[in-house]
């Protein structure tokens, strides 16, 4: 019976769960481009038009600074950069935009912690099963994720042995 590791079983949770992983990533990608796009509204147009025409003269930024109507100091990395007079912009925020913003960040953090709840028990509960046998039968959805059985038995490769020894006795003939 082979035993289960904690790696394998790790691995196994992280496959498994990958649906709501891609869920909460998707969500978290909409925030940032949300906070991008409503940045960008702020920025000049004469200023988009030269970041558009000549990047390479223009100061850019890849994190938008959000702090007051809901945000405390959070920093918000986007792709791709945008223009910006100094390092990390700050985003005016309407209480409108403000409350669009944090109903986004409570969903994709809340879809990110529900993937994390279920990927530990997952996790926990194919350690707690223990043997691959065991988790076929009782949680069957993970089994083909397990990897392929592995014998116990020894196999010694001897065919280089018998190379060598074949050339002997064609050393010891030439000999003679």
């Amino acid at each position: 019976m082979s035993r289960i590791s904690k790696e394998v079983a790790k691995n196994i949770a992280t496959k498994m769960t990958s649906k709501s992983y891609e869920l909460f990533q998707k969500l978290e990608k909409d925030f940032k481009d949300t906070v991008r796009s409503e940045y960008l509204k702020q920025v000049p147009e004469q200023v988009l038009t030269l970041f558009k025409t000549h990047s390479g003269y223009v100061e850019t930024s890849t994190q938008v600074f959000l702090n007051g109507k809901g945000f405390n100091n959070m920093y918000v990395s986007i792709s791709p950069c945008a223009p910006a007079e100094r390092s990390y912009p700050p985003l005016e925020m309407t209480v409108k935009v403000a409350d669009k913003l944090i109903a986004m960040k409570r969903k994709y953090e809340d879809a990110k912690a529900k993937h994390n709840s279920l990927k530990n028990e997952v996790e926990g509960t194919l350690i707690s099963l223990g043997t691959h046998a065991r988790i076929r039968e009782s949680l069957p959805e993970a089994a083909e994720f397990l990897p392929p059985p592995m014998s116990n038995a020894l196999i010694v490769d001897v065919t280089g042995l018998q190379k060598r020894l074949k050339a002997q006795t064609k050393i010891e003939k030439e000999a003679v």
